[in-house]
């Protein structure tokens, strides 16, 4: 781990309350103190009581406003915000637990276990915003991302780290399911499928000797 990955979440000494001015759908803006203004992308917290139930909320800063107000995104439904009701400043961003305590885990947006009930032993975690690693740092190869989508991988590799659009890979899958039951006998693309993208690909293969050998 590098010495910025490893870097602790910076706290303030004393975290300020503010008071919520306006809900505009999942857009919150929040007054605090002159002199307890939260820093951008900190974590904020306030508490949602609808008869006997209550839940709390966490909030993104995502702009300061002036005029002692912050505009934040909450991460949850707004229903039951009202304005005058308390805001936490956590004096922090979002942090996400790292390391092996993570395989086979399922997390929501602020680093919560969803998929067991058990306590995990976190030893470290690291904010979702941070500074990129020095340039001394990054590693000089250049390696390849591997998808699991043959079609991908051989025709269209990615290098790993570079910027990889999600409207690529997800609707690549989203056609996978839909189309799995539809694909005709002995015709099957380089990944398995029967997408129009695929079949295409597939059929310029078939019509060149050698082009399955390696597959």
């Amino acid at each position: 781990m590098t010495d910025t990955a490893t870097t602790a979440v910076e706290t303030s000494s004393a975290p300020g309350v503010g008071r919520i001015a306006r809900v505009t759908g999942p857009v919150v803006d929040i007054e605090f103190p002159h002199d307890a203004i939260p820093e951008m992308y900190n974590l904020l917290f306030t508490t949602i009581t609808i008869g006997d139930s209550s839940q709390e909320i966490g909030l993104e800063v995502a702009q300061h406003l002036g005029d002692d107000l912050v505009r934040a995104i909450s991460l949850k439904p707004t229903d039951g915000l009202v304005r005058g009701q308390e805001v936490r400043d956590s004096g922090a961003p979002i942090s996400v637990p790292v390391g092996d305590v993570t395989k086979g885990k399922v997390f929501d947006v602020l680093g919560n276990v969803l998929n067991t009930d058990e306590k995990l032993e976190i030893t470290e975690r690291w904010p979702i915003h941070r500074k990129a690693p020095a340039f001394d740092q990054l590693e000089s190869k250049t390696s390849m991302f591997e998808t699991g989508i043959k079609s991908i991988d051989l025709l269209t590799p990615y290098v790993q780290g570079g910027k990889i659009a999600r409207s690529t890979l997800r609707p690549h899958a989203h056609q996978h399911t839909q189309t799995a039951q539809r694909t005709e006998p002995g015709l099957r693309s380089l990944c398995g499928c029967a997408t129009p993208s695929c079949l295409t690909t597939a059929n310029k293969a078939a019509a060149s000797p050698g082009t399955h050998s390696s597959l």
